[in-house]
């Protein structure tokens, strides 16, 4: 039963990886690798939140041909009277423009003594980029990368970069500092380079307020976002879709497709905001995946083999129903566990690969088994163990490089030495299915499932 296990848990997993690199199956394998299951517990938690979170008033600036740089630099003043805890800036000036609204913009920010404007990392360049100068020497930076997946939904944001012996901090907590510094101090012990972000709602779930309102006295002793919210807000919702500044997140509706980006870049910063305020930071290690991943795999093969065993010939069917059954499961633990506990489990991989086991190990028992039982006991006893070598290469790479590197390495070497196992393992399915042939025409037996000693 252990070379049977062994044999199908690797040939799902191989199929499994092919099938997500053909041309016309890779949009789908890649939707589906996307939709992390996450996704639906941070859904379900932006629906069932009523309150508006007070603690955070975003400040839409609209866009430069609305509210220009004298304009910003009037809002800011305005916001100030009125004593916010902390004005967070996500706005860059790259260059001067006009002397005189520059000045302007320049005193503004000077006086506002708690204020933190936004720069960029580039970590493979060990650099930042910042406002220009006139506007942001001396000020208060945070960083405010934003890491895509794969299919470019944001789920991360920077915690810490290092340039010229300085360490800087993300401009989610840099902005909680000044409103909470413990909070800001428990985030930053983490020490995590990059952060999921726990969302818990748009730009409904938090305090709105445009350039033109006059209530502004709501901002004193809070913390205000100053970004781009659309031309003008609307219910919580900017009245244009899919322009700059826009991105995907897991709040989108739909999974199977793109849509239209969902969220503005402020509203993802006040999400990490209050991330950090309510200390619900996402647990997640790449070891607890790799493990997770390779015991659910192995108890599904094993299931299966037991299935096969006691049922052959209602097999297919039990096997499907088994299959979307572990599936349900496996996506209601990774729910459960991110809703109860905050952990993040990537399960994605193996929710692919539990579509394959049933006919991989059905495969196993009508073509390999017969050709297996020919080798004389030196050639099984060798093959038998380097089967279980070539197995757990993927998992021994994975849990030396992560699962991302072994699916989309960039090293060519890398992928040469992967596809070659792989090569070499089809080969043996091959040879092995050749054998079976040969034998089935000579011998003229009929092997049923009835008959079948499954190693």
């Amino acid at each position: 039963m252990f070379f049977c296990a062994v044999f199908t848990a690797f040939t799902a997993i191989l199929v499994t990886l092919a099938l997500s690199k053909v041309p016309f199956l890779e949009p789908v394998s890649d939707s589906v690798m996307d939709w992390d299951f996450t996704d639906l517990a941070h859904n379900e938690g932006s629906k069932n939140q009523e309150e508006i979170d007070d603690r955070i008033v975003l400040v839409n600036i609209s866009e430069a041909d609305v509210l220009d740089r004298e304009g910003i630099a009037l809002l800011l003043k305005e916001i100030s009277r009125h004593q916010p805890k902390v004005i967070g800036l996500d706005v860059f000036f790259s260059n001067p423009q006009d002397y005189l609204k520059d000045s302007l913009l320049t005193q503004v920010i000077s006086e506002i003594k708690d204020i933190v404007m936004v720069a960029r990392y580039f970590p493979g360049k060990d650099s930042i980029e910042m406002s220009h100068p006139m506007f942001s020497s001396n000020m208060k930076q945070g960083l405010a990368n934003l890491e895509y997946d794969r299919q470019g939904t944001i789920r991360k944001i920077i915690n810490r970069g290092a340039y010229q012996e300085d360490t800087f901090r993300s401009f989610a907590s840099e902005v909680v500092k000044y409103y909470d510094s413990e909070a800001a101090s428990e985030f930053n012990e983490r020490n995590l380079e990059w952060e999921w972000i726990n969302y818990q709602g748009n730009t409904s779930s938090f305090l709105t307020l445009d350039y033109f309102d006059t209530s502004f006295s709501v901002v004193k002793d809070k913390i205000v976002l100053v970004g781009y919210l659309g031309k003008e807000i609307e219910i919580g919702k900017s009245i244009r879709e899919g322009i700059p500044h826009k991105y995907y997140t897991p709040l989108k509706t739909l999974w199977y497709n793109k849509q239209l980006p969902d969220m503005y870049g402020v509203v993802i910063h006040a999400n990490a905001i209050k991330m950090i305020l309510d200390r619900k930071y996402v647990h997640s290690r790449w070891f607890i995946d790799e493990i997770s991943n390779m015991v659910l795999i192995v108890m599904a093969v094993v299931l299966f083999y037991f299935l096969l065993q006691k049922f052959t010939r209602r097999y297919n069917i039990l096997a499907r129903a088994l299959s979307l059954t572990i599936i349900g499961l496996v996506i209601g633990m990774s729910v459960f566990f991110f809703k109860t506990f905050h952990l993040k489990i990537e399960l994605s991989f193996t929710v692919l690969v539990l579509l394959f086991l049933p006919d991989c190990l059905e495969f196993y028992a009508t073509y390999f088994t017969p050709a297996y039982d020919r080798f004389s006991n030196t050639i099984r006893s060798w093959l038998k163990y380097s089967v279980i070598v070539i197995l757990f290469s993927p998992y021994i790479l994975s849990l030396v490089f992560g699962y991302e590197l072994i699916a989309n390495a960039d090293d060519p070497t890398f992928r040469i030495i992967f596809f070659l196992i792989s090569f070499l393992w089809l080969l043996a399915y091959s040879t092995g299915v050749v054998v079976y042939g040969v034998k089935k025409h000579f011998e003229k037996e009929g092997r049923g499932f009835e008959n079948k000693n499954i190693n």
